[in-house]
């Protein structure tokens, strides 16, 4: 996810927000260009303890793992798998809570799950010697891409190809290396974005509730200058300091990308760019913006006085509210939740912040447990119904579109279905915008460049190419 101004991380759930400085989405889509589908290998690995060494194991014809299975069946009692299996990660993520259901299954398997509070450092120091190195990593999109351009990454392109089918294509093209034609991660969290708002609050302004056909202009434009004026609240949140993520989700809904998705070419500040600005700039022109820092204690007491109205906000903000939200007093089952605005020659009513991957090296020992507990935590009923319940969205359609994950009940939300939005918008997520190696650094310079651009110290235009020279000037540091 993006980092605002002054961004901290709550103890309770960091799964997506250690070590980010990111702003995010997605790879373009690889159903065109991918090589053809051929079945997945079956394992030839055995098990054995995870301590990497500077290469890969060599295959032996000894295996005691089972062959790669399909996902609908990654849900079996026990299996014969043996070995360790190691992982680096928060205290507090779902991969924590899988780990615990794929045990359940698979009690041979020894789980090494280490929580460095310098996990993400420690990791990508490892990786120089190829020794120590963990068996699984939860990595953003842009650091999956630079690491797979280094040819770190275990492939798992004959193991994915096969159920592709299977996950959200916006996800799914993420963790795709277009220049190399190969999957490098099992998609794992969406990080999809709806607009979250209390009609209680509208309705002291004397407002109608948001219908569905909503649109960003005028509509939504009109209520946050009538929520601003009337109901002494904000529409959104934007810190005067800078802020990248409104201008990523424009541009991410019009199926335009910060970079072309193999990552050679800064496109930020074509067309589809120019016109996310703009939007960005009429949003901040209603005066309707919540102007403090992320997850401050002055931001919770916006949120539980009713002082936020509504927002752009990711999935996993669920869990970070739920954390605040405590009482009716505090907006407590108020919270309801739609798709985003819609805009003119948009392509989608959502869009991606954060929602990281779950990925394993090319220094594994244990490839075939690695793929198995994969399959298990992100590509299997069992497994995405832990991950979904610990507050996460798995990539999964078949838990998406089963009342495992509809019928999730949240407080916030009282008695209103919302999984069943993010069920639909999970479809329509943009496979073309792209969080190439270079994102986390386009997302400072968006940050650190806006303001002028709405203050009218410079025109859209000039100032969006200025911003687009400075990325591309980091982007040759990814160029190989």
């Amino acid at each position: 996810m993006s980092k605002p101004q002054g961004f901290y991380t709550p103890s309770r759930r960091q799964f997506l927000v250690a070590g980010i400085s990111l702003g995010t989405t997605m790879l373009a889509s690889a159903c065109s260009s991918e090589a053809p589908a051929s079945p997945p290998p079956a394992a030839t690995s055995a098990p054995v303890a995870s301590t990497p060494a500077p290469a890969p194991a060599k295959a032996s014809s000894q295996s005691t793992a089972v062959p790669a299975t399909p996902v609908a069946q990654a849900n079996a009692s026990q299996s014969s798998l043996k070995g360790t299996l190691s992982w680096w990660g928060p205290v507090h993520h779902p991969l924590v809570d899988t780990a615990a259901g794929f045990q359940k299954h698979n009690p041979d398997v020894k789980l090494d799950w280490q929580h460095p509070t310098d996990w993400k450092t420690k990791f990508k120091a490892t990786l120089a010697s190829g020794t120590n190195v963990p068996d699984l990593m939860w990595m953003e999109a842009f650091e999956i891409q630079d690491l797979g351009s280094k040819d770190v990454l275990l492939d798992l392109t004959e193991r994915i190809k096969p159920i592709k089918d299977q996950f959200s294509p916006g996800k799914l093209a993420e963790t795709f290396l277009v220049k190399k034609q190969q999957y490098v991660a099992m998609p794992g969290d969406t990080g999809l974005v709806g607009l979250w708002y209390r009609p209680d609050v509208l309705a002291k302004a004397g407002l109608k509730d948001f219908t569905p056909d909503l649109a960003f202009d005028p509509d939504f434009l009109n209520y946050a200058g009538e929520i601003h004026q009337k109901a002494g609240a904000s529409a959104f949140f934007f810190p005067s300091a800078g802020y990248a993520q409104p201008f990523e989700i424009f541009l991410a809904q019009l199926g335009g990308s910060i970079t072309s998705s193999d990552g050679s070419q800064v496109t930020v500040d074509d067309d589809k760019g120019v016109a996310a600005m703009n939007l960005v700039k009429s949003l901040w022109q209603t005066k309707a913006n919540l102007d403090t820092t992320f997850q401050s204690p002055d931001y919770w007491g916006a949120i539980k006085a009713g002082k936020l109205a509504s927002d752009f906000m990711p999935a996993w903000m669920r869990g970070f509210i739920e954390t605040e939200v405590k009482t009716a007093a505090d907006g407590a089952g108020q919270w309801r939740l739609m798709p985003l605005p819609t805009l003119k020659n948009g392509e989608s009513r959502t869009a991606q912040i954060g929602g990281a991957s779950l990925i394993s090296t090319k220094f594994t020992k244990v490839p075939d447990l690695v793929w198995s507990f994969m399959q298990y935590s992100l590509g299997s009923m069992e497994g995405c119904t832990i991950a979904g319940n610990w507050g996460i969205i798995p990539a999964y359609l078949p838990y998406l579109g089963s009342s495992a994950f509809t019928d999730i009940k949240s407080p916030l939300f009282g008695d209103f279905q919302f999984a069943k939005v993010w069920a639909q918008l999970a479809k329509e997520l943009s496979p073309k915008y792209a969080r190439t190696a270079v994102f986390g650094e386009a997302d400072t310079e968006i940050t650190n460049d806006i303001m002028p651009i709405l203050q009218g110290k410079t025109t859209v235009v000039e100032g969006m190419h200025t911003m687009a020279d400075k990325i591309r000037q980091a982007n040759q540091r990814y160029q190989s």
